[in-house]
């Protein structure tokens, strides 16, 4: 059949992260202040659901399109606890740790469901040559309204080192591209 369509969900990444750094702050010629920051931490992503459609037209050309929805506003961010722990059964260590309650209801309040739409079509001119285009749309992650608080409780900005932020808007994209091919050589 020339039609494909497909229905998935992506599971959470699971990141181990590290934020390491020094400051330097002086003022009007004094003598200066440093500081180190070293903290460990998680971030839990959301689950990703996604819908999928493929077309092909004879067979020079093929049409897809794919939308997939993602909720930012559940992002767990994560507090290690004190300690290492030895696993036996996978011969690697880990940390356990416990949900940034502070952090998490600041994204709840600053980040949102964010919708993926892309648009793809390629066509083969000749037996080697093809041409293809796509279109992106990517909906804002951040609320209209959204900051980022350094004010927070939180060690997530505790030990934050950077205070600049935007709030990205949605994202549209256009892309174009050109494939040829002879025998088992490509180029794209």
């Amino acid at each position: 059949s020339p039609f494909r369509f497909g229905v998935y969900m992506s599971t959470p990444t699971f990141y181990d992260l590290s934020l390491k750094g020094d400051h330097d702050i002086s003022l009007n010629n004094s003598q200066g202040q440093t500081a180190s920051a070293n903290y460990d931490y998680k971030i839990y992503t959301p689950w990703k659901f996604g819908l999928s459609l493929g077309h092909t037209i004879g067979k020079n050309v093929a049409l897809g399109a794919v939308y997939e929805y993602s909720d930012y506003s559940g992002l767990d961010s994560r507090t290690n606890d004190d300690g290492a722990y030895y696993d036996i059964y996978t011969d690697s260590y880990y940390t356990s740790s416990h949900s940034d309650e502070t952090m998490n209801e600041h994204t709840k309040q600053t980040l949102k469901g964010v919708s993926t739409l892309k648009l793809g079509a390629e066509v083969k001119v000749s037996p080697e040559v093809s041409l293809r285009a796509g279109y992106n749309y990517v909906s804002s992650l951040y609320n209209k309204n959204g900051f980022k608080n350094g004010g927070l409780d939180s060690y997530g900005s505790n030990y934050s080192s950077a205070t600049d932020y935007v709030n990205w808007g949605a994202t549209n994209r256009l892309t174009l591209g050109v494939g040829y091919a002879v025998k088992k050589f490509t180029v794209d």
